[in-house]
Order: C-alpha cells, then structure tokens, then sequence
C-alpha cells in the first residue's frame, strides 16, 4: 500500500513508532528467554506476568527495556512506570547508579534526570520512577501505568497491600520477576495466583527461565558449567537447581529430601508398565502399609529390580474416609492393584508399621483362610520407629536416579516434597504417612543400593552353553529380542529345506 492511500497522522505515527522501536532494539536485545515475556506482554496482553528465573538471566534489563518501552510508547494513560527493587539502596545501587535505565534512552527522548529522587522525566510527560518496596506508604496514591518489581521474593509483604489497587486505575500491567526462595513467601501465592490466571482468564501468564536460558551474556555458559560441578562436589545440587536453574523446592534448607522433585522421579503409567509390568519377574514386589483411623491410611505398591536396585512405586493408596478403611474393603483395593501389576500375588511381600498390631490381626480375623490370595502380613520392625531411619538411604536413591513413582500418586510426590525438620531439627511428625512407609520399604527388605544380591544359577542353565553365553553376557532372559534371536538361530539352518 502507498504512503499516499494511508491517513497522514496515522502514516507519521507508524514512522515515529518504528522509528523507536529501531533505536530500542539496537540498544537492547532479548535473548530467547527474554523474548517470551516480551511477547506476554505485546501479544497476549498480559495484565500478571510473572518471571521465576534463575541468577544472572537477565530480569533486570528486560524489565528495563519493557519500562523504558512503555514511558516512550505508553500502553494506557497512565504518565507514570515504577520499577521497585526491595530496598531503595538496592535499586539505587543495581539500577541508577550505574544509569542502566537511561542507557535504554536516546537522549533526544529525554527531558531532565532527577537523582535526589531517582527519576527521569521524558518530553512527552511521562516519567520512570525507582524505588524501593520498602517505601510503600509513599505509593499509596500514586497511579502507575506499568509496574516492575525485580526481586520480588525479599518484597515488604505491605507494599503488594498498598499496591494492588493503584493498578486498577490504568489496568496497569505487572511484571514480578526473580530466583525462588528457599520458604514458603508471598513470592510463591503470587506465582500461583499468575498460574491460575493463565489457566483460567488468560490475564497472566507464567514463565520459568534457568539462568542457561540466557545465550547473549558473553562467557556465561562455560562459566555456568564450571559452577555446577562445584556445588556437585559440596552436594549442593539443590542450591544450585534455586538459584540457576529457577526451581522452587517447598521446604527450603529445612527439607529432608531436597532432591526430590516431581519431574525427576515422576513416570507415567504407561513408561512403568512397558519397563516394568512386562518383566515382572525381575523385579521383587511389595505391598507396605501405614495404618491409621483417624489419620490418611496410606499404602504404597512397589517394585524392586534384583540387580539394578532401582525401586518403583507404581501405585498407591491415601484413604482419609474412616468408612473406607474397613479391612474387608481395602484388602479388595490391595488385591486389584497387585494383580494389575503382578498377578502372582504369592510373588508380593506384605509389610505394616509395627506399632499398628492393630491391622494384622484384624485382617487375620476377617479374612478367612480359604481366600487363595490371603496375605501373610509382616511387621516392618523396630528400627522403622526412629524417624531418621532410612531417611540417608532415601536421599541416596533420590541422587542416584534409582527412584520411579507413579506420576499420579499425589500425595506421595506432595509429602516426599514437603517433609521437613524444624527450627531444632527435628523431623516434623505431620503429613508423612507416605513417607514412612516408603522407610519401611527400604528397612524391610534391607536395602542396600551399592549391594547387587547373589545370582543362583540352576545347574540345568550348565548344559546350555547358549543359555550360559547369555548370562555371562548379563543379557536380559525374557526379552522378546533375545527369544526372537534365540528363534532364528535354532532355525537358521532349516532354511530352504522344506
């Protein structure tokens, strides 16, 4: 289309606008992760945008630029873009000293820069203010069109307070960004409630960046490299994982189990079916039980391969309804999903917290002795009692990638997330019935990751030099690969002959 078909006014618009955005861009470019919020905010029009990213990422200069950006191509009518730090010594120091905003600027743009109150007035009459959270009372009337908030989990829990209602004036956008905190915090209710947003209305949107996200900072990948390998050798990969790789871990420094995350353990029902329902067989079974009446009645199911030692928890039981605990009905619910799994249930090994003498003899009681499935119930012993019992072994498995859980099994995955010592150190004794009878397993069936148990090799398999080539080569016995093979050797030599 020619210039001279378009409006003259929106003709000379569309040129100042590019115009800018060309000098923007030459001063300024995202990298890829950079880019995604960018395009929250441009394309979806995102009002909540919240960043959860790792150290050295680059929150800061895209917060810049979008603040920068919208003082010279406002978003709304607001004449106003506050970019907060949580302390106004902090943001003096990360943002205005080093004049970090005003190297966004083409000076031409600019009207005056006021340092007593860290503030540029720009010649259309919009002005970028920086501050601190911890100034809130003084923002209780100010009427911003955009709002930064860099670091946002050290933030004073009043300003979001005070803050949250001046936005309504210019529906004025959001950006929250910075590394997790090692607690629970405001950082984490808002996170979710910019989850829930996105989910729901469309109005936020939630982005995890890890600090390798950011490709533009000359050096820092290969220095990123080397600084893993040091918090691996301090057996500090969950520190790590927080502050670069942008993970939030509930709990914090108090969790007992700061390795354990849900997308490193977690496999469908699907994958644990193929690799491990297939070869059954390799595999020892459990069923371990903590019973309860009034507390959760949980049951975990779980697999244990002879050699590799990885263990599985492929399914599970949380029952909370005291009318649901009855014996009769979970012994129904425990004998399905054994046979959904294994249906040799004389294969399964059957365990309870000894302290619940309770269940083993109400089962003996109510489960009458010509069930062909009935169950020989073991207590898992004394040394389960003590809560630190096993809690090193568990950390060991969760290291070592031994561990698989059914992804579906929530509670498991929520209580193996959230179980944590207090102020004393001490293990907390609340929501952890899962996490007991996985102890148990381990106790029960002494399990030892570095100890591969002794292989018994029946001496009809001497006879059989094929089948002993097999074993000295550790080939897997009841592959359908190896039958095939086996198959076309034995009949290799028949071919053509019929």
């Amino acid at each position: 289309m020619d210039d001279k078909n378009l409006n003259p006014q929106i003709s000379k618009q569309l040129q100042v606008r590019a115009a800018i955005l060309s000098e923007l861009d030459k001063r300024f470019e995202p990298h890829r992760g950079q880019q995604v919020v960018m395009h929250a905010l441009h394309v979806q029009g995102c009002s909540y945008i919240f960043v959860q990213c790792g150290r050295k990422w680059g929150k800061t200069e895209i917060e810049l630029r979008l603040g920068i950006e919208n003082c010279v191509l406002p978003l709304n009518e607001g004449e106003t873009t506050l970019y907060c730090a949580y302390e106004d010594d902090q943001a003096k120091k990360i943002v205005w000293l080093e004049g970090r905003a005003q190297k966004f600027c083409h000076p031409s743009w600019i009207h005056k820069v006021y340092d007593s109150d860290m503030r540029i007035s720009f010649k259309n009459g919009r002005q970028f203010m920086v501050d601190g959270s911890n100034n809130y009372k003084k923002h209780e009337g100010i009427r911003p069109s955009m709002l930064l908030c860099d670091e946002f989990k050290r933030f004073k829990p009043e300003f979001w307070t005070v803050m949250q209602p001046n936005l309504s004036v210019y529906n004025a956008p959001v950006i929250f960004a910075g590394s997790p905190p090692d607690t629970h915090c405001q950082y984490v209710d808002m996170a979710e409630f910019v989850k829930l947003l996105q989910n729901t209305t469309g109005e936020g949107h939630f982005t995890q960046q890890p600090s390798w996200m950011n490709d533009k900072t000359k050096g820092l990948i290969k220095w990123l490299e080397n600084a893993r390998k040091h918090y691996e050798l301090r057996g500090e990969l969950n520190i790590w994982d927080r502050e670069y790789g942008a993970i939030y871990v509930p709990g914090g420094a108090s969790r007992i189990y700061p390795e354990y995350r849900r997308e490193r353990v977690a496999r469908s029902d699907e994958f644990l079916r193929e690799h491990i329902a297939k070869h059954a067989n390799e595999w020892d079974w459990f069923v371990v039980a903590d019973p309860a009446n009034d507390d959760p009645f949980a049951i975990i199911f779980a697999a244990i391969h002879r050699f590799t030692r990885r263990i599985a928890v492929v399914d599970g039981i949380y029952e909370t309804e005291r009318s649901e605990k009855t014996v009769k009905k979970l012994w129904e619910r425990i004998r399905a999903k054994c046979k959904s799994w294994y249906p040799r249930l004389d294969q399964w090994m059957f365990y309870y917290d000894d302290q619940a003498s309770w269940w083993a003899a109400e089962y003996n009681s109510q489960v009458p002795l010509e069930d062909p499935d009935r169950a020989a119930w073991t207590p898992s012993g004394k040394l389960t009692r003590s809560k630190d019992s096993g809690i090193s072994v568990v950390n060991h498995v969760i290291a070592d990638d031994l561990l698989w859980v059914a992804h579906t099994y929530e509670s498991f995955h929520k209580e193996h997330e959230n179980y944590k010592r207090d102020e004393n150190g001490n293990v907390i004794k609340r929501k952890d019935h899962n996490c007991d009878a996985f102890r148990y397993l381990l106790v029960a069936a002494n399990y030892d990751p570095n100890v591969a148990p002794k292989v018994e090799i029946p001496e009809s398999y001497y006879s059989d030099p094929w089948l002993m080539k097999m074993i000295v080569t550790q080939e897997d016995l009841d592959s359908e690969k190896l039958i095939n093979d086996w198959t076309e050797d034995m009949f290799s030599d028949w071919v053509g002959t019929f």
